[in-house]
């Protein structure tokens, strides 16, 4: 039983790790859209000299590009702050579950024939 225990704690710890680092991929793309936004902006800015049609509509989608990714900033980080990670219950507590199960088990006859152990 406690060789159980053991491996369920550990398995929680490796498990929370595995939701940490599969955040760092879309950090990173959205750091580097917001890069990429901003090296966009600089430039165009810096080279506007007329304002015609073609400089109208990268203007309209540089704008919707940048709302895009403020709004999927902001859900990301919404998903990743708004869910609480819970770990396992303490093992006396499990301990103390199983035995009532077993024990229900028992009580409703099926206890002797039963090969399921932990």
């Amino acid at each position: 039983m406690l060789e159980f225990f053991e491996r369920a704690y550990y398995h929680e710890f490796e498990r929370k790790d595995k939701i940490v680092n599969g955040t760092n991929l879309p950090i990173t793309v959205i750091a580097a859209l917001y890069g990429g936004l901003f090296y966009i902006a600089d430039n165009f800015i810096s080279e506007l000299e007329s304002v015609g049609l073609i400089e109208v509509l990268f203007l309209c989608s540089f704008v919707l590009s940048v709302l895009l990714i403020v709004f999927s900033s902001y859900y990301f980080a919404h998903v990743i702050h708004s869910v609480y990670y819970e770990y396992l219950d303490e093992p006396k507590s499990l301990k103390d579950y199983h035995d009532e199960l077993v024990r229900f088990y028992e009580k409703s006859g099926k206890g002797e024939n039963s090969t399921w152990h932990l």
